[in-house]
């Protein structure tokens, strides 16, 4: 007969506190999501109950906005382009501040570093001078150079860690086969960095889907290029009478793309995270 170990007080305790985490950080969001499917008398009356009669309707009248898909596309366009751009460019940086012979690249490795102690607030103002004299205040393009220019450093360091941990023969055989740089780059390394792209990727993703304060800085002055939170934020406040499913709904909607990603990808984002950080 299989002898039952005890459970140790301290794995309890670990339990416990890992619960308590849970509880605290996924309760907002598990609250947001069945209360979206309420009706507005119901969450007034408790708000904190489940749903009686469960009911999409809150998701039809926010689908029914036009724009609606509007603010989804342009959040949708201006993460694929930005953080395309940013993982690309993160990764010749890092390769080439940890493997190439650059004179400097310690110095310059700590001045990317160094943009991850910028808060964004203290860069507002120049930022928005500078694009009000290229003319991109108000246009999508415009959030294209803070998220590249904000992601890039925790980018960079993410990549430079994972490159330098790589064998050197690596590049030694890939050269000995006749591999130009290019190729070595873009058939050798970043197919080998990949738990490392996925990484930047997805940290990035979530930033640049989430971000809030320079949509409103720079582009608040054109609804046609509201991104989603911005366009959430002026669709509740736009609403004749208080709906608060409506704007659960809203909420939820602009939070389900993150959620199936991490969802679908969650050991893939743990498995990158723990080889890279």
């Amino acid at each position: 007969m299989k002898r039952i170990r005890p459970v140790r007080p301290v794995l309890l305790f670990q339990y416990g506190i890992l619960l308590i985490l849970g509880i605290f950080f996924g309760f907002p969001l598990i609250w947001m999501v069945y209360s979206s499917f309420k009706s507005n008398s119901e969450l007034v009356n408790n708000i904190w109950a489940l749903p009686v009669n469960p009911s999409f309707d809150a998701f039809r009248s926010v689908l029914e906005v036009p724009a609606f898909k509007t603010y989804f596309s342009n959040s949708l366009i201006i993460t694929i382009i930005s953080v395309g751009f940013l993982t690309i460019a993160a990764a010749m940086a890092a390769f080439a501040l940890a493997r190439l012979r650059v004179p400097g690249a310690k110095i310059l490795l700590y001045v990317f570093l160094a943009g991850l102690m910028i808060p964004p607030h203290v860069t507002l103002i120049p930022l928005y001078s500078m694009l009000r004299d290229l003319g991109l205040l108000n246009k999508l393009i415009a959030l294209f150079f803070p998220y590249v220019g904000f992601g890039l450093p925790v980018s960079i360091y993410i990549l430079h860690t994972f490159i330098s941990q790589l064998p050197i023969d690596l590049e030694e055989a890939a050269r000995l086969d006749g591999a130009s740089f290019a190729r070595f780059f873009w058939k050798i390394l970043l197919p080998t960095l990949s738990p490392a792209l996925v990484a930047v990727v997805i940290i990035n993703v979530i930033n640049v889907w989430n971000e809030y304060l320079f949509s409103l800085t720079f582009v608040s002055g054109n609804s046609e290029a509201y991104p989603l939170p911005l366009g959430v934020y002026s669709m509740v406040i736009s609403f004749s009478s208080i709906q608060y499913n409506r704007a659960f709904s809203a909420f939820t909607l602009a939070a389900l793309p993150v959620l199936v990603i991490f969802y679908l990808m969650q050991k893939r984002i743990i498995k990158s995270l723990s080889e890279t950080i």
